[in-house]
């Protein structure tokens, strides 16, 4: 009961000013003052001795410190350190780091935000985090800090330090190790994004007693971990192939039965290998390209970058240079590059240009776009979501502020309002709101970095929404929120109620009793077809999701260009679904039949769109799909004007928006909770029925 009274009346939490504000004397953030500390010298065991120093970024000349990017870890050290000669509690990761850089005869300067922001004083904290990226980009040096030596980091950075071979790329061990090193907590920070974005200077690298440039930790890091990708590549396509073989049989020996578990065992380690490599590239790629691009937005520009994203671009796409016969044989140097490139007649400024092309047009420090590349990383506090990346992010309208004096619920609406605002394109396609109620969150606004449910397939594409906008018709409504943002008001029209529901539509045959019907529509969904008469092409356009639509610009890398034409194929797919309908489709003239293979293909396509998903027929004759509990009677509606569709429910609850209106106004107002996105089969983004009529609709 408590939770639900701060959720509806959040207190203000502020420092008592009365009380004994510690080592901590008042800052004016208006001034741009921050406090930076004085770590004493002492032994490595010494107790930790710290000056809290205020200082002003905009004095002349500028306070000179490094910033520690760090993980502040659960763990209170049993030993406090000293602040002003008080006695205060620091982790034991923070004081692990300090105790590292601290040096034995003279003092060092540093911003480290767990001691210079006083985090008991909510007016001061938020300020201070929305200041952060100044710190970080007027820091005399970013030192990053992963923590003591473990799991042959210390051989790894050395290797590093001296530069490596081809030799050493392809060593098993230097590999484990890089895989240990991405494994660290640090990488999975969400402070990290701006931290190294806005880094003067190449931040340092620190591990242990060893250091090193964050650009050739980097490009090393890359060449190592790509190289155990191309090892695992070949074991996972092996480990496919004998997937079945090590299915158990009721014939089986005890012997052969002990075989087959301990193969399974091996493909789970396998798996999860796999899947750290390839969660490590995508981590390193992002930082790269993110620094890469604030670095160019600076006017700045380093051979380091350049490899860095030169390299990359050549291991995504060994067709990148001319010269190599493969991405195994790509230039590994800033000096190749460039040989490589004036061998195919480009010089400086094209170099330059062919950088800008890779990192894109898209600016990855825009809000929308921003969040949605590191929900998926941690914050100790959910709010810092959010906060944790302000120092970097770009608005278009008014920015969000830092206010630790409001909740989570608060901070995401606004968050989720800004979104649509600034990037409608990059809210729901990338965003889920299936949990949103579960985490007490309005139905319209995600749960930040919540948990993967699957659906990638019936969310709506971003590329097909961004291009649907400019072209989005003027009659809708425009979208706007209620003052304390809780509340989504939305244009859009109403393309019928669900009369009903069928659930996993697709099974799958575990036995593989028969390999060309391991996919099969459900018996009452085939039953339902034919009663209906439905197309073939809606059946076909509502099983494969959106990937029809993206297919030309995003497909999946394991799609071989047989693959690709084949799922383009009208006449393929009809025949394939008429097939799993148990219908006849003769196709056009001079059409080949569906081979076996093919046939497999696309069934496993439709199963993998509608695997967690739930089929729903609606009182007008439309077929779709959603991810989540829909139900008889509820609405579908397409939203925003761009075709975006949505499952919705008339809610019984009102709003404080909807308590406001007069009795008359309420009435004739319902209120709607938003459910999910959803796939409606043969429905193009950017088309809405105007004949239908417009009308807003009020989402809590």
């Amino acid at each position: 009961m408590k939770n639900k009274i701060r959720e509806a009346l959040p207190f203000r939490r502020r420092h008592d000013v009365s009380a004994d504000p510690g080592p901590y004397s008042p800052i004016d953030s208006s001034k741009d003052e921050i406090r930076i500390i004085h770590l004493l010298p002492g032994e490595f065991g010494d107790t930790i001795n710290i000056e809290l120093v205020p200082v002003s970024l905009s004095s002349d000349p500028p306070p000179q410190y490094d910033a520690l990017s760090y993980v502040w870890g659960r763990e209170p050290c049993q030993t406090p350190a000293l602040v002003n000669g008080r006695p205060i509690t620091i982790t034991s990761n923070l004081d692990n780091a300090l105790r590292y850089f601290r040096d034995k005869y003279d003092e060092k300067t540093l911003w480290v935000d767990a001691v210079c922001i006083n985090q008991a004083d909510n007016v001061e904290k938020g300020p201070q985090v929305q200041m952060m990226g100044q710190i970080y980009s007027k820091a005399a040096r970013v030192l990053v800090w992963l923590g003591p030596a473990a799991d042959g980091s210390d051989e790894l950075l050395e290797h590093m330090s001296q530069g490596f071979s081809g030799e050493e790329i392809a060593d098993a061990t230097l590999q484990s190790s890089s895989l240990s090193l991405m494994g660290r907590p640090w990488f999975t920070r969400i402070w990290v994004q701006q931290e190294i974005a806005l880094a003067a200077l190449d931040p340092t690298i620190c591990c242990g007693r060893h250091t090193l440039s964050w650009a050739t930790w980097c490009l090393y890091m890359l060449r190592l971990l790509f190289a155990l990708e191309d090892v695992f590549r070949d074991v996972m396509h092996r480990q496919e192939m004998e997937g079945v073989a090590i299915r158990p049989l009721p014939t089986d020996s005890a012997e052969v039965e002990e075989e087959k578990y301990q193969k399974l065992l091996k493909h789970i380690e396998n798996n999860k290998k796999s899947i750290a490599i390839q969660k490590a590239l995508l981590t390193l790629e992002n930082l790269a390209s993110l620094r890469g691009r604030v670095e160019m937005a600076s006017g700045t520009y380093n051979d380091k970058m350049f490899e860095i994203v030169a390299y990359i671009k050549a291991k995504k796409d060994p067709q990148t240079f001319a010269s190599a016969e493969s991405a195994s044989k790509a230039p590994l140097s800033a000096d190749e590059l460039r040989k490589t490139f004036q061998e195919n007649g480009m010089g400086e400024e094209a170099m330059r240009e062919y950088i800008k092309s890779y990192v894109g047009e898209d600016d990855p420090t825009e809000f929308p776009r921003l969040i949605g590349t590191v929900s998926h990383l941690d914050a100790t506090d959910d709010r810092d979501k959010v906060f944790g990346i302000l120092g970097l992010a770009k608005f278009v309208g008014q920015p969000i502020q830092a206010d630790y004096d409001k909740t989570k619920r608060q901070v995401y609406a606004q968050a989720m309002a800004t979104i649509i605002r600034d990037g409608l394109h990059l809210s729901y396609t990338r965003l889920s709101i299936f949990e949103s109620k579960k985490k007490g969150l309005p139905s319209w606004v995600p749960e930040i970095g919540g948990k993967n449910v699957g659906g990638a397939d019936i969310l709506p594409n971003y590329r097909a929404v961004e291009n649907a906008i400019p072209s989005s018709c003027a009659e809708v409504p425009p979208t706007t929120f209620s003052d304390d943002y809780q509340t989504l008001l939305v244009g859009g029209v109403e393309l019928g109620r669900v009369s009903m529901v069928i659930e996993q539509p697709i099974t799958e045959d575990p036995e593989l009793t028969n390999p060309d019907e391991r996919f099969t529509l459900k018996d009452e969904l085939k039953t339902l077809i034919i009663e209906k008469q439905i197309p073939p092409k809606t059946v076909w356009k509502t099983l494969i999701g959106n990937r029809d639509t993206n297919l030309f610009a995003e497909r999946d890398a394991t799609w071989d260009d047989d693959q690709v034409d084949l799922l383009r194929s009208e006449d393929k797919m009809l025949q394939a679904v008429a097939a799993m309908c148990g219908q006849n489709y003769e196709g056009t003239q001079n059409q080949n039949g569906l081979s076996q293979d093919d046939s497999r293909f696309i069934r496993l396509q439709f199963f993998a769109t509608c695997r967690k998903a739930t089929l729903f027929f609606t009182d007008t004759g439309k077929m779709g799909l959603v991810i989540g509990k829909v139900a008889k009677g509820d609405v579908i509606a397409a939203l925003f004007g761009v075709g975006m569709t949505f499952v919705l429910r008339k809610s019984s609850s009102l709003s404080r928006f909807m308590k406001e209106l007069g009795k008359k106004e309420r009435k004739q107002e319902p209120t709607y909770e938003m459910i999910g996105t959803c796939h409606v089969g043969e429905r193009k983004f950017g088309y809405v029925d105007e004949d239908s009529g417009f009308q807003t609709f009020i989402i809590n």
